[in-house]
């Protein structure tokens, strides 16, 4: 007999089997490397158990200890670091007899190519008060000429092996979860009379084929994270095919997804930090949708030599933001990726989420990030700002553009606070951020271009030069009303002309809609009556059109005329600017809506397209007069 045991064992304790519905020699399979701690946990006796040792082959060892450390030396020239094959074998109750478990490893052994193996085991019986036998068997993994025994589709063959110990033995059919494998393996080996008894006796032949939408270890791992093994398909039947490799990188990043390196090619890593193979999740989500999936190597001609980090560089990444719990550097991953936040997350100081984004570093230098029209904008002093946007250019294809810090120069204006506030250097810093501008941060205060103006705030005055942009009278007057306790004034340097009266008038409208006071200035008559018509909610036409602020002080037909055309168009513009501005503003809201973001950059398109037009129509007379009366508010 193939299983002979150092200590007699009873042939059989049962004179007839039980009855049970199905029964089968169960069994499994583990390699490793030998060692002190195998050889106790196969010779413990703890609840009861009873051992008996096995008689060895081809080992000279008299104990179990000496036998495994001569089985594990003679793997040591092998190219292995797991050169021991640890095999249990668990009969069915009834059949639980030594020479079952013998006949199953005569065929595991010829299935396996064993036979000439060094070998050692164990049988075990008593554990817990139960009477049950089974088997612990070792072999030897290394050939006589040093290569390994293939072990490839064991769980599959080792089904087969049931099968057919189960056949040759008289035990009822094995409930195997792979029947029409295990079928055609027989077929393939000659067992037809093996095969042909499975045919009447196995159901699951006979059953409709099921296919499983996940694989087993894809449900455990769904069971552990949360993360179903369909979202990843779902998600990608909805951007594939993608017009560009960097495009479909950034939709994946939108529905929390990442792009990475793996060990055999491009694998995408899910919310709980489970890496899928990019081919095999497309082949799923191309039968999702009907149409041909791509084949592996047209999937990396499409990724070409796009750069991606490594699966540990994302993970790592994904590990420090959620330790740090840092809001900025969630926002500042979900801009750039994940592997950006491990080198820069703590140079920068915040982050404005856009399009286009505004990262803003704490060495005083801006990164303005602009997808749309992949370009990166630098400015500031020279530093952390420009190797980040080295850094995102060799992610994606950015255009990068260094913009030069800039002072007012000539014809230098102050305005100043009439009752100065407290405000710290950093509010003054997010407040200038939070009304959509880039500060950057100079030896002696912050430097902001608004609308081509270029502003230079000290604090408690700001620094500016004619001719200022309405925008930037706008944000003058915003920021002394937060900071300058509602109240500023105008000087010039010694010597200087001073502003222009139609600078002056746009100031002072500025300052009214925002609530502020501008000493020593005093308004014409003309301009009281306009601004108190237009708030008064009374019509404002032609003669209303009079009162705009000019340089001037007397108006001509021609000019009036002139005026009203430049105001119509000037209306529509400002109309089609809030239009423009609505949609810009819903922009955060429909992130990850690409079918919306595509519909409202062509309704962009075509309103700046129209707005253009409109300015086209003035003609020069226009466009001068137009200069000469601006519209307040614009």
């Amino acid at each position: 007999m193939l299983l002979k045991p150092s200590c007699p064992i009873s042939a059989s304790r049962h004179k007839q089997p039980p009855t049970l519905l199905s029964v089968s020699v169960l069994s499994g399979e583990t390699r490793g490397r030998g060692g002190n701690a195998l050889a106790r946990h196969l010779l413990s006796g703890a609840a009861g158990q009873r051992v008996r040792v096995l008689e060895a082959r081809f080992l000279a060892g008299q104990s179990l200890h000496t036998q495994l450390r001569e089985l594990v030396a003679g793997a040591a020239g092998a190219r292995t670091d797991r050169p021991v094959l640890h095999v249990h074998i668990d009969p069915p109750p009834g059949w639980d007899r030594p020479d079952v478990i013998g006949h199953w490893l005569k065929i595991y052994e010829a299935e396996f190519g064993l036979e000439e193996q060094s070998r050692m085991g164990v049988l075990h019986q008593g554990k817990g008060g139960s009477e049950r036998l089974h088997a612990h068997v070792l072999y030897s993994l290394v050939r006589q000429d040093g290569r390994i025994v293939d072990l490839k589709n064991s769980y599959r063959r080792r089904e087969k092996i049931s099968t057919i110990t189960a056949f040759e033995l008289g035990l009822p059919m094995p409930p195997i979860p792979r029947p029409r494998s295990v079928h055609r393996a027989l077929l393939r080996d000659g067992r037809v009379d093996v095969a042909d008894w499975m045919l009447q006796h196995c159901s699951g032949l006979h059953a409709p084929m099921r296919v499983a939408e996940v694989s087993p270890s894809e449900r455990h791992i769904a069971e552990r994270t949360g993360q179903h093994a369909n979202d990843v398909p779902t998600i990608l039947a909805r951007l594939w095919p993608a017009s560009g490799p960097y495009r479909f990188r950034r939709a994946l990043q939108d529905d929390g997804l990442v792009l990475a390196k793996g060990t055999a090619g491009p694998v995408i890593i899910d919310g709980a930090n489970v890496a899928h193979s990019l081919s095999r999740e497309l082949r799923k989500a191309c039968r999702k949708i009907g149409k041909p999936p791509p084949r592996a190597v047209e999937v990396k001609a499409f990724l070409g030599n796009m750069p991606l980090p490594t699966v540990a560089e994302v993970r790592r990444a994904r590990a420090k933001m959620k330790t740090q719990r840092n809001p900025k550097a969630q926002i500042l991953g979900g801009i750039t990726g994940e592997q950006i936040v491990d080198e820069f997350g703590n140079r920068t100081q915040f982050v404005r989420k856009g399009p286009p984004h505004r990262i803003f570093m704490r060495d005083g230098g801006w990164v303005l990030v602009d997808p749309i029209g992949r370009r990166l904008v630098v400015s500031g002093p020279a530093g952390d700002a420009d190797t980040l946007a080295e850094k995102l250019a060799t992610l994606e294809p950015f255009d990068v553009e260094r913009q030069e810090s800039r002072r007012p120069e000539n014809n230098v204006f102050r305005l100043k606070a009439v009752r100065p506030g407290r405000g710290r250097f950093q509010d003054r810093i997010e407040w200038w951020t939070d009304h959509g501008q880039r500060p950057e941060l100079q030896d002696d205060g912050i430097s902001i271009i608004v609308g081509g103006t270029v502003l230079f705030d000290r604090g408690n005055e700001i620094e500016t030069s004619l001719p200022p942009s309405t925008e930037a009278l706008d944000l003058i007057a915003a920021y002394a009303a937060e900071h300058w306790n509602g109240g500023l004034e105008l000087s010039g340097p010694p010597g200087a002309r001073d502003w222009p009266e139609a600078d002056k008038a746009r100031l002072w409208w500025a300052c009214m809609k925002a609530g502020v006071v501008f000493h020593g200035y005093n308004p014409p008559p003309s301009l009281v009556r306009r601004w108190e018509a237009e708030n008064a909610g009374q019509p404002t036409g032609a003669a209303a059109a009079v009162l705009k602020p000019s340089a001037g002080g007397h108006k001509t037909k021609e000019k009036e005329d002139t005026a009203n055309r430049a105001s119509a168009i000037e209306g529509e513009v400002v109309d089609i600017q809030h239009r423009i501005d609505a949609i810009k503003s819903e922009w955060k809201s429909h992130g990850r809506d690409q079918d919306w973001i595509e519909r409202m950059r062509a309704e962009i398109d075509r309103l700046e397209d129209l707005k253009t037009d409109l300015m086209g129509s003035l003609s020069p007379q226009d466009r001068q007069q137009r200069i000469d009366y601006p519209r307040l508010g614009m």
